[in-house]
């Protein structure tokens, strides 16, 4: 009785922490790493509120802040994987209190979907 009870106050405690707050989304889409990789920024710069703090094009981290000085900071990371020569994922961590679910990737895949036949390879 004691372990379960254990177990779940330390849920609990992780919850309220943020260690367990994290969510994870991801779109796949049939384009080479790199030019995914540079409309994924370009697309990200354009976000009202939000700025790009740091990338890692080797690594595939794109990492975003939102607010500042008297408002709390939010942080999110978009991280680009190559699935295959001509596939890449773009996957999304986020704090679920940054920004609706799933706006980032939204924002990625309407830039992508506008510009994919026109974009430079």
């Amino acid at each position: 009785m004691r372990k379960p009870m254990l177990f779940v106050v330390g849920l609990c405690m992780l919850q309220f922490a943020g260690c367990a707050s994290a969510s994870r989304q991801s779109q796949i889409y049939p384009m080479s790493y790199d030019k995914t990789y540079q409309m994924a920024i370009d697309a990200l710069s354009g976000l009202e509120d939000w700025r790009v703090i740091e990338t890692d094009q080797l690594g595939g981290e794109i990492r975003l802040e939102k607010g500042g000085y008297f408002l709390p900071r939010r942080n999110a990371k978009v991280w680009v994987k190559r699935v295959d020569p001509f596939k890449t994922r773009v996957e999304l961590y986020d704090d679920p209190a940054s920004m609706r679910q799933g706006e980032f990737l939204d924002v990625i895949d309407q830039y992508v979907q506008s510009r994919r036949f026109t974009y430079p390879s």
